[in-house]
């Protein structure tokens, strides 16, 4: 097997994958346009994040130093997801204006580090398992 790349293209794709997934749910379930936008505005910047991902842990000396390529994936989304998570909040803020978006940042804020970093390293998880699968797939299809 040649060695592992990133390739952005497919680091978004692999985050428009659990989007689709949510549409659909959401669209059989039916959905407010509030849990429409919630969606959006969660995975829009992921998709970017994903695209800009071999950046960002180029970036940051502990993880660029890592030799595991899938370990960097997930330290990196470790960071990532707990900032586009953020930003989903304050995007969702500034649609409906509700306060309560913003109260566990305001109550419990190192708890919520806390989850924002787990859920962050599950995510990078979960997004190098697909990255992985679909990029064997897309070379075997090459060969």
């Amino acid at each position: 097997m040649p060695e592992w790349v990133y390739i952005r293209w497919l680091g978004s794709f692999c985050n428009i994958i659990p989007m689709i997934f949510s549409e659909i749910i959401s669209f059989l379930g039916g959905t407010t346009p509030y849990g429409q936008a919630w969606i959006l505005l969660t995975f829009l910047p992921l998709i970017f994040l994903g695209y800009i991902l071999d950046l960002f842990y180029s970036r940051i000396p502990i993880i660029s130093h890592l030799q595991n390529p899938l370990l960097k994936i997930g330290l990196s989304w470790m960071l990532l997801y707990p900032l586009a998570s953020f930003l989903r909040d304050i995007f969702l803020y500034a649609l409906v204006q509700e306060p309560a978006l913003l109260t566990p940042y305001q109550m419990s804020l190192p708890m919520k580090i806390a989850g924002m970093l787990l859920l962050g390293f599950m995510y990078g998880v979960f997004f190098s398992i697909a990255y992985t699968a679909i990029l064997q797939f897309i070379i075997k299809q090459k060969h």
